[in-house]
C-alpha cells in the first residue's frame, strides 16, 4: 500500500472514530439527561461542547483525507 493511500485510510478511520465519540457524548451527556430528567445546565452544556469538538475533529480528519495533507 502506498504512503498516500495509507494516509487517506488512516484519516478516514480517525474521522469515523471522532464522529462516533461525538455521538456517544451527545447521547450520554445531552439527550440522556433530558429523557431521565436528572441533569443540570453544566451537564447539558458540557455534553454539547464535547460533542461539537469531536464532530469538528471528524470534519477536520475527513478534509485531511480529501486533500491528502495537513493544513
Amino acid at each position: 500500500m502506498g504512503l498516500e493511500k495509507q494516509f487517506k485510510s488512516n484519516s478516514k478511520i480517525l474521522s469515523d472514530i471522532s464522529l462516533d465519540i461525538g455521538q456517544i457524548f451527545f447521547a450520554a451527556m445531552f439527550v440522556g439527561p433530558i429523557i431521565t430528567g436528572g441533569a443540570n445546565w453544566f451537564t447539558f452544556i458540557g455534553g454539547l461542547v464535547v460533542s461539537l469538538i469531536f464532530w469538528y475533529l471528524a470534519i477536520l480528519f475527513n478534509n485531511l483525507k480529501k486533500y491528502g495533507g495537513y493544513y
